[in-house]
């Protein structure tokens, strides 16, 4: 991640990229959804240039391309052909995904949404887990909660075989999405989701994470990312506060 500060001979503030496995426009798209999340970059912002950002990270231009075309993808930002990239004007945490559109769009968090993980653990399987992997093997959980404006609208647990998630772990505490984390790591790319949404009643524990009465109405998704061979990389379990999240779907009609 971001070590520190160095000048240059004009005394310009460049920032230091670690020599890790993440990849470096991957670090600057963190660095740059980090602004954003925290207000230091507000909406309808403009982003500095390409120029500034590849002197300030002392990278190409291509990586910086990479890091802006992947907060397109997540709703982050917009591009002004001929202008520049600002900071997306969107507050509410809703999700629209088209059922013809691109996995990205499935994958893609929350916009303006932050991420708390309350824990990691390795556990046996619950049974919608165990039956998605066809597994009783142990696996690696991340507890997190998710927030938007610091208001608490989603919990979720999300869940790898153990072996992999011991090798994503230190990522997942620096901020990165897990499944994201184990795309960049493990050098594979999901090709399919499966996901399911029904609505059930607020356990107990659920309810405090929430802030919501027991038995109150949610929403409960429960999400298989595949790989290659159709393998279950990562299954998770999700639920939402619906006064507080909205699941949007476009539908389109087939192209003929």
């Amino acid at each position: 991640m971001i070590q520190g500060y160095t000048f240059g001979k004009q005394g310009i503030a460049r920032m230091e990229l670690t020599l890790e496995p993440t990849p470096l426009y991957f670090q600057i798209q963190q660095k740059l959804r980090s602004r954003i999340l925290n207000g230091e970059l507000k909406p309808r912002d403009s982003l500095p240039s390409e120029a500034q950002l590849c002197a300030e990270f002392s990278v190409s231009r291509i990586t910086v391309g990479k890091a802006l075309d992947a907060l397109v993808r997540d709703g982050m930002i917009h591009r002004k052909r001929g202008v520049g990239s600002f900071v997306s004007d969107r507050t509410q945490p809703s999700k629209a995904v088209r059922l013809t559109g691109s996995l990205e769009e499935m994958l893609a968090p929350v916009e303006k949404s932050t991420r708390q993980l309350l824990g990691t653990e390795i556990v046996s399987p619950p049974d919608v887990v165990a039956e998605r992997f066809q597994s009783d093997s142990d696996v690696i959980c991340f507890e997190s909660l998710h927030a938007s404006a610091g208001d608490v609208f989603s919990h979720s647990r999300m869940y790898f075989p153990a072996d992999i998630g011991v090798q994503i772990q230190q990522a997942v505490r620096e901020s990165v999405v897990p499944i994201n984390a184990a795309e960049i790591l493990l050098n594979v790319r999901v090709e399919k989701a499966e996901q399911t949404i029904a609505p059930i009643l607020a356990s107990s524990e659920i309810a405090r994470c929430l802030n919501v009465e027991k038995g109150t109405p949610i929403l409960e998704v429960v999400r298989t990312y595949l790989i290659s061979d159709s393998r279950p990389i990562s299954v998770v379990v999700a639920v939402y506060n619906p006064k507080k999240y909205q699941y949007k779907i476009d539908l389109y009609p087939r192209p003929h």
